[in-house]
C-alpha cells in the first residue's frame, strides 16, 4: 500500500498546511537592508485517496478499521490531502465521507473511524454483493475534477468476474493504474472461494 500510494503522490498535498513560498515584508525599507523573507503558509495542490470499501454483508469491521488507519496514516507521511471513503454493496454506493486532517486533531482517529462506519452503514448500502459497475460513474466524475487522485478498493474478493469486470472494462486501462486493490481473506473461511 505505501509503496503504491508512494509512486503516485505529487507530494504537494498536505492534510494540513504547507509552507509553499517566500515573500518580502515591507519593501520600501530595502535600501536600508532591514528587509527579511517570511514564508506564506497556504495549501498544496488538492491529491486525495478515494476509498472504495466493500460494505457487503460479509465485510470485516475491524479489518475495514485497520485499513482506514493505515490509509490515514499514510496519507499524513506522504502528504496527500484528505480521504474519502465511499461504501459499496450490491444496490447503491453511499455518499462519501471526507476524513480531514483537521478532524483527526480535533477527535481523535479512532472516533472519526467510528464516526465514518455509522455514516456509511446508515445508509444501507446493501448485503448481497458488491456491485463495482456502481463505482465506475462516481470514479470518473472524480477523474474531471481531480486528475492525480488515487482510488484504493477494499473488501474480501468474494466477488464474482462480473462484478469486477466493469472497473478495467469502463474505466480503461489508464485509469486503472490509479486504482490499488486490497483484498483480505479468512483462513477458516478459505472453502468458501
Amino acid at each position: 500500500l505505501k509503496l503504491f500510494l508512494k509512486s503516485k503522490s505529487v507530494k504537494n498535498g498536505s492534510m494540513s498546511e504547507v509552507e509553499n513560498d517566500f515573500k518580502y515584508g515591507q519593501k520600501n525599507h530595502l535600501w536600508r537592508k532591514a528587509v527579511l523573507p517570511t514564508t506564506t503558509v497556504g495549501q498544496g495542490q488538492i491529491q486525495n485517496i478515494y476509498c472504495i470499501v466493500d460494505f457487503s454483508g460479509s465485510v470485516n469491521k475491524d479489518l475495514v478499521f485497520t485499513f482506514l488507519g493505515k490509509v490515514i496514516d499514510l496519507c499524513a507521511e506522504l502528504n496527500y490531502t484528505n480521504v474519502v471513503v465511499y461504501g459499496l454493496g450490491d444496490n447503491k454506493i453511499t455518499l462519501p465521507k471526507e476524513i480531514t486532517g483537521r478532524m483527526l486533531k480535533t477527535k481523535g482517529k479512532d472516533v472519526v473511524l467510528s464516526q465514518t462506519w455509522d455514516f456509511i452503514q446508515g445508509q444501507n448500502p446493501g448485503i448481497g454483493g458488491t456491485n463495482f459497475a456502481l463505482a465506475t460513474p462516481e470514479i470518473l466524475q472524480i477523474r474531471k475534477k481531480q486528475r492525480d487522485a488515487v482510488y484504493l478498493v477494499f473488501g474480501d474478493a468474494k466477488w464474482g468476474i462480473g462484478e469486477t469486470s466493469p472497473l478495467k472494462d469502463d474505466l480503461g486501462e489508464r485509469l486503472c493504474d490509479r486504482i490499488c486493490m486490497l483484498l483480505y481473506y479468512e483462513p477458516d473461511k478459505i472453502s468458501e472461494f
